[in-house]
């Protein structure tokens, strides 16, 4: 119910996300919470010399992906893999030029998530960038339900407090390049982050 939820904002994700792409012109994608490879997919399609690593917990979620992509000719351009970001990385050292956190930050608890930043952050390569799109709350009423939907699931998910992305980046090490609420009406909001120089 809650991914199904989540489908509303899409287009305004895809629009953002499009446009960060055009700017920074990223080789190699990691899209994080891939699920059904929405975002996968509308980033190699945003620009067709661009590969895209996906990886999400749900299994079966994503071998439903890596068929759909198979009988649609992207395999060799979108790779999928099944496990927690939290543990997982490429095998062969690659470095991201883009990280994707999109619309499913709220699965993580709120304690781990300037850790979890940090993690994607130590998976970019010098230049790379992180991308978090995310309804906040309060807010809207939409904002409420989805709170109340993802408090009543397993674990401590909730959505982030307005000032949560702008407090827990720079704590994991980022600086905070681009701030925009990309839904109307709704408190949504997509940032772009570097890592700060060490």
């Amino acid at each position: 119910d809650i991914a199904q939820v989540s489908t509303a904002a899409t287009p305004f994700i895809a629009s953002y996300l499009t446009g960060v792409i055009a700017a920074a012109r990223p080789a190699r994608i990691l899209d994080v919470g891939c699920g059904t490879a929405v975002y996968s997919r509308i980033a190699a399609a945003a620009d067709p010399a661009v590969s895209v690593d996906g990886i999400d917990l749900a299994e079966s979620v994503v071998d439903a992906a890596r068929a759909q992509l198979r009988a649609d000719g992207l395999e060799d351009r979108i790779r999928l893999h099944s496990g927690d970001i939290r543990r997982w990385a490429p095998g062969d050292g690659t470095r991201y030029d883009l990280v994707l956190l999109l619309n499913n930050v709220y699965y993580f608890p709120p304690g781990e998530r300037v850790e979890l930043y940090r993690r994607l952050g130590g998976l970019l390569g010098e230049l790379g960038q992180l991308v978090v799109a995310t309804q906040t709350a309060p807010g809207s009423i939409a904002a409420a339900h989805l709170n109340l939907m993802l408090a009543c699931q397993a674990g401590s998910a909730a959505l982030p407090r307005e000032g949560d992305l702008q407090a827990d980046l720079p704590a994991a090490g980022f600086e905070i390049t681009d701030i925009q609420a990309i839904v109307p009406t709704e408190p949504f909001v997509a940032v772009t982050a570097t890592r700060r120089p060490t």
